[in-house]
């Protein structure tokens, strides 16, 4: 079975009447669910400073790429130019003439930061359980360079942050 992965990214649209909606400026994410190989590939592709815009890339991130641009393109009808979510779509869709995408700034910056990608990614899953005296717990799951905490007394709410992040807090 494939894992399936969430790519965070920004965009920036360009409509047929010049008017563009840059998703860096308004704060909305746009995520597209890629396979765990291509989702280390595009880490690897961006941290080496590669762009997801350019024409010269190999199949599997041109195709990544594309998806993305399709759900931009798809999903366009709910949004405004100034990012805000509409339940109902728009009666006539705005003619897009073009579509840029980024990978999200803490995504980007996240991957800058790792020395070794594929050492990242290979590590298994680890997960830590830490029980109080009222039997309530807390739960730490690292797990491809992320650390997720989640507090069983507040089953709504989570933590996440970098496992170096993480390593540095502990060890302080």
């Amino acid at each position: 079975m494939c894992e399936s992965m969430d790519l965070n990214f920004t965009y920036r649209t360009t409509y047929a009447n010049g008017k563009k909606c840059d998703t860096r400026k308004t704060g909305t994410i746009g995520v597209c669910k890629v396979s765990r190989s291509e989702y280390i590939e595009v880490a690897k592709y961006i941290a080496a400073g590669g762009d997801l815009n350019a024409s010269d890339m190999n199949s599997t991130l041109s195709g990544v790429a594309a998806r993305m641009k399709a759900h931009v393109a798809e999903y366009d009808v709910y949004y405004t130019l100034t990012g805000q979510f509409h339940e109902k779509p728009l009666k006539t869709p705005r003619e897009i003439t073009n579509i840029e995408v980024w990978i999200y700034d803490y995504d980007l910056k996240r991957f800058q930061r790792m020395k070794d990608i594929d050492a990242v990614f290979a590590r298994p899953e680890q997960s830590m359980v830490l029980t109080r005296y009222d039997g309530s717990t807390v739960t730490v799951t690292v797990k491809d360079g992320l650390a997720e905490i989640q507090d069983s007394r507040k089953r709504s709410q989570h933590l996440m942050m970098e496992e170096e992040q993480l390593a540095d807090r502990l060890s302080r």
